[in-house]
């Protein structure tokens, strides 16, 4: 999803070489592959940047909850790295509900844990939530401020 931004509305990136777009080979699914060795990079057209890019994903387990995470940073340049994210949870599950912003419920703002990491395809410090309420679907917003047009990164753990 790009063009969104805590508690409003997204919009579903699609694959292809432009802009607001991710390659085939820069899946989303790839940030739960289990593996630092594939990548998710979104363009975004610089006019969205002062928006987030990012995902949505419903818990196979029903209502959980979400109470830390780590990102790992992608192949590309650092300032290509999420430097800041939000995190919201929704009871909501169709996708055409997930896309509205009334259906987000803000947990968390913060940084990345990504702030110090050098490396490339390293995971960053765990990072917190004090929120135990438990959601069927979590919402997670990146912005890479450093960046011109492009986020990446390249796995998300999460610890419910």
């Amino acid at each position: 999803i790009y063009k969104t931004a805590v508690g409003g509305s997204s919009t579903e990136a699609t694959v292809g070489d432009g802009i607001n777009q991710y390659a085939s080979t820069n899946d989303p699914s790839y940030l739960f592959d289990e593996t630092v060795s594939t990548t998710h990079q979104i363009q975004i057209s610089p006019d969205l940047m002062h928006l987030g890019a990012g995902f949505y994903f419903t818990s196979v387990r029903g209502p959980v909850p979400l109470t830390g995470f780590r990102i790992a940073t992608g192949k590309g340049m650092r300032s290509d790295d999420p430097t800041s994210v939000t995190i919201e949870g929704s009871i909501h599950t169709s996708k055409a509900e997930l896309a509205e912003g009334t259906s987000w419920i803000h947990l968390h703002s913060g940084p990345t844990g990504l702030e110090e990491v050098e490396s490339r395809q390293t995971f960053g410090d765990w990072q917190t939530l004090s929120s135990q309420e438990a959601f069927n679907s979590y919402r997670v917003i990146v912005k890479a401020e450093q960046s011109y047009q492009v986020i990446e990164y390249s796995e998300v753990e999460l610890v419910s």
